[in-house]
């Protein structure tokens, strides 16, 4: 029975064990694929955040998404030829106070944009400052699932 494992104790027992050519934790480094926007330059982005169209979700959150625009290669603001157009989501949740904001840590965004899909709307970026809790996908031109699913 044991005659089958033969050939690998003959083997270099260095092969068994072979290191990892990199390690599977990425680098402090590798996970920065998300752009941290200010509060000023999301602002300058959509024009002042004029809104597009509001959301209301059924558990009683609000998100609110404003069209901006940045540029294609260096994510920032921009109205040139090389802009690309982003949707910007400020999360907004109904409380006994009045407005108050969800905030999104770093870790949680940074975690939302190692998620990629062809179905998913992918995540460019963020901004926490203040009283401001701000993500910015790729903008969405087809619509929304709801929209499809339901017509809207």
């Amino acid at each position: 029975m044991g005659n089958g494992l033969n050939h690998l104790r003959q083997q270099d027992p260095s092969f068994l064990y072979e290191p990892l050519l990199s390690s599977p934790v990425l680098e402090e480094t590798e996970k920065e694929n998300l752009r941290v926007f200010s509060a000023k330059e999301l602002k300058k982005a959509t024009k002042r955040f004029r809104k597009d169209r509001v959301v209301t979700s059924h558990d009683g959150s609000v998100q609110t998404f404003y069209k901006g625009y940045i540029n294609d290669t260096t994510s920032a603001t921009s109205r040139t030829k090389t802009k690309v157009a982003v949707s910007v989501m400020e999360c907004l949740q109904h409380s006994p106070r009045p407005k108050h904001v969800w905030k999104i840590s770093k870790e949680e965004a940074e975690s939302l944009g190692e998620i990629h899909h062809p179905n998913l709307v992918k995540l460019l970026g963020y901004c926490y400052e203040d009283t401001k809790s701000l993500l910015v996908f790729e903008y969405s031109h087809k619509g929304s699932l709801h929209d499809h699913i339901f017509g809207s």
